[in-house]
C-alpha cells in the first residue's frame, strides 16, 4: 500500500501537467459554493420565427456561475409576478453533456422541450451553452441585457 501511495504521488504531477489546477483562488476554487452574488444573468427571449428554442417558455434568464471550479450554465424561467418566491422558479442545466441533459434535468418541471433524442437536444442546447460560457467571462454579479453578448 505505501508503494501505491508513493507511485501516485510521483505520477500525479506528471498527469496534471498542462491542465488547470483542481484548486484555484476565489470563485474558481473547486470547493467554492456559489452565492447569489456569483451568478451572471442575461435575459433571453424566443423570437417569433425561432424554431430551435429548447425551452417550453418564451423567455427567461440564462445564468452562469463557477461550480466545482468550472462554468455552469442554467436557464431559469421568468417570474410571472413581481412578488415571487425564487424557490418556485424552474431551472434547467444548459449543457452539451448527455449525462447532464439526461439526469441533471430530471426534475425540470416541464421547462425543457420534449421530443427527439439526446443528440437533437444537444444540438439545440449548444448555442445557449456557448452564450452562457461567454456570460461567465463577465464580472460576478453582472446583469446583461438581451443581445449584448
Amino acid at each position: 500500500m505505501p508503494a501505491l501511495a508513493a507511485a501516485i504521488a510521483v505520477a500525479a504531477p506528471l498527469l496534471m501537467a498542462g491542465q488547470a489546477p483542481l484548486v484555484a483562488v476565489g470563485e474558481r476554487d473547486f470547493f467554492h459554493i456559489p452565492s447569489e452574488d456569483d451568478f451572471r444573468l442575461q435575459k433571453i427571449a424566443r423570437t417569433d420565427h425561432e424554431k430551435e428554442w429548447p425551452f417550453t417558455v418564451d423567455e427567461g434568464y440564462l445564468t452562469c456561475a463557477f461550480v466545482v471550479g468550472r462554468p455552469a450554465v442554467y436557464f431559469t424561467e421568468m417570474p410571472l409576478e413581481d412578488d415571487f418566491d425564487a424557490a418556485d422558479l424552474r431551472t434547467v442545466i444548459v449543457s452539451t453533456d448527455p449525462f447532464d441533459l439526461a439526469f441533471g434535468n430530471l426534475g425540470d418541471g416541464g421547462l425543457m422541450r420534449k421530443g427527439g433524442d439526446i443528440a437533437d437536444l444537444i444540438r439545440l442546447m449548444a448555442p445557449f451553452e456557448s452564450l452562457g460560457a461567454r456570460l461567465c467571462e463577465q464580472p460576478r454579479g453582472t446583469q446583461i441585457g438581451p443581445g449584448e453578448l
